[in-house]
């Protein structure tokens, strides 16, 4: 896009704040509906949105036609699409910019709305425009380290579902069994679980990988061992929340003898102990759910 073709405002109506407006030719491709409001004027349109909370996009036209998007009610994906000047439509974006200057290309604008509870939520540059992506209603956002953006969602099950159902419940529903990569996850997994229910736990994805798993059930071999687990698929890569030494980790390694416990759970015990623990992946009754992922792409 040619930057003759790039209007970008700062739009201050009050004090200077970290949120900003920035302005381009667009317009909404395929909107959900916005709340929509004829205003006379450009500046009231996006100075309305400035204003409201819950408002991140404004679609403005050259008939004095002004449309809010609100952040609530955006289901999953919003598109922006760049116009000609000609066509006197405008978007404006709430967002976040470091520096009051025009960008030198437009694959170089780098849009980002944050939320009023802090969770920031980036635009991403396309060809023709920008899109925007959040989560299902239900599920929760983080940003993994691989650059991976990932929703999760716990879901309830009865008491004793195996691993097997909890990845089959997990595929129903369009998603699959998601592994744990940092305490923010693990965090925000038994809060939720805290109202669920006690002395239970969910299934994580997630299996010991062989070479790390102790030799024998004794305390000589435990302190030999290792916890890196293999994934199964490509929601979570890391491992480095087993090695924190956290007293949150209920690593035992066998149970009953000598049945391995290469699997994972978090859960909330009778004494409300929070735990990420390792269980027998088969013959393991005490889990009644899971955590299901997907990323966003």
């Amino acid at each position: 896009m040619r930057l003759s073709l790039l209007l970008l405002i700062f739009l201050l109506p009050q004090a200077l704040t970290l949120m900003k407006m920035a302005k381009i030719f667009g317009k909404v491709q395929n909107p959900t509906t916005p709340k929509s409001f004829v205003l006379t004027t450009m500046k009231l349109c996006f100075d309305g949105c400035y204003n409201d909370s819950d408002c991140f996009l404004v679609e403005y036209h050259s008939s004095n036609t002004c449309s809010f998007y609100n952040f609530s009610t955006v289901q999953e994906s919003l598109k922006v699409v760049k116009t000609e000047p000609e066509s006197q439509m405008y978007v404006a974006f709430k967002t976040t910019l470091p520096e009051d200057t025009c960008p030198v290309s437009f694959e170089a604008i780098n849009l980002t709305y944050i939320h009023p509870d802090g969770t920031a939520y980036p635009w991403k540059v396309l060809s023709d425009g920008f899109s925007f992506k959040r989560c299902q209603q239900g599920w929760k956002r983080f940003e993994r380290r691989n650059g991976n953006t990932v929703c999760m969602k716990m879901m309830a099950r009865i008491v004793g579902i195996t691993k097997n159902q909890a990845e089959a419940d997990c595929r129903a529903s369009g998603a699959l069994l998601i592994g744990v990569e940092t305490l923010a996850e693990v965090d925000w997994m038994w809060d939720h679980l805290s109202t669920v229910s006690n002395n239970y736990s969910f299934w994580l994805d997630g299996v010991r990988i062989k070479r790390c798993r102790p030799s024998a059930n004794t305390h000589e071999a435990k302190n030999a061992a290792c916890d890196i687990f293999d994934w199964s698929n490509d929601l979570t890569t890391g491992s480095s929340l087993f090695f924190s030494g956290g007293k949150f980790l209920e690593m035992s390694y066998f149970v009953g003898g000598n049945i391995p416990e290469d699997c994972l759970v978090v859960a909330i015990d009778e004494n409300l102990k929070r735990q990420l623990n390792d269980v027998p992946c088969t013959n393991y009754r005490n889990s009644n759910g899971m955590i299901c992922g997907y990323k966003l792409d």
